[in-house]
């Protein structure tokens, strides 16, 4: 007994060194998850720029789109989301990913019926590769293009950052629900989320922020007239 409990301080020391060398693994990880999922995020956002400068993305910002209009908006953010796919980072037969962003800027913009098939086309898309998150996260990307679509007008007409924000962050959180309610194993499910919620979370974020700004910095070329609010 006395020797146990002279060897204890020791045998803490060890426990919280191999604790610790487990979290700073865990904070490398997920930092290069960041890392990855932002430069691949910054290519997107770059072609998302040039985009918004054409005729169909402004006729339809504006409610003056037809169908053709419609159709080259809903590709191109449907490639998005695709796109966001294929670049993703594996992690445990999960991808972490900005996939939904295609989805929820496009909803911001053209509204649920818009944000609903660009949804859809990038969620079939993910169904199709296959995994054990493939139903949450397919139908996690159809419900964040419907619902970044309900608030569309409400973003049209009070456009600021902290809106903007607060919608990719509560889609991404909801996204992680639907793995950990859908998914199964539970417990494979839970490592899969604990990997990949603050790198899909922050990149989503960030990448409204971004497409934002776009429109902010845009203004002049559209007849909708945004808040002056930030």
């Amino acid at each position: 007994m006395k020797n146990i409990s002279t060897k204890a301080p020791y045998l803490l020391l060890i426990f919280c060194s191999v604790d610790l060398f487990a979290v700073q693994s865990r904070f490398e990880e997920v930092s290069t998850s960041i890392f990855i999922l932002m430069g691949k995020m910054l290519i997107v956002m770059f072609a998302v720029y040039l985009f918004t400068k054409s005729k169909s993305f402004i006729k339809v910002l504006n409610s003056k789109a037809v169908f053709l209009n419609f159709l080259w908006f809903v590709i191109f953010f449907s490639l998005i989301g695709i796109y966001a796919t294929i670049v993703g980072k594996k992690e445990y037969g999960a991808i972490a990913n900005f996939r939904d962003l295609g989805p929820i800027m496009a909803g911001f913009v053209g509204g649920p019926i818009v944000g609903f098939l660009t949804g859809l086309m990038a969620a079939i898309h993910r169904f199709s590769i296959g995994g054990f998150t493939k139903i949450p996260c397919s139908l996690a990307t159809i419900l964040a293009g419907i619902f970044a679509g309900l608030l569309a007008k409400k973003i049209k007409q009070t456009l600021n950052y902290y809106l903007a924000l607060l919608v990719p962050f509560t889609l991404e959180l909801f996204h992680m629900i639907l793995i950990l309610l859908l998914a199964k194993p539970f417990e494979t499910a839970w490592r899969v989320v604990q990997e990949i919620v603050f790198p899909m979370v922050f990149v989503n974020c960030v990448g409204v922020l971004i497409f934002i700004f776009i429109l902010r910095i845009n203004n002049d070329k559209y007849e909708i007239k945004f808040s002056k609010k930030i």
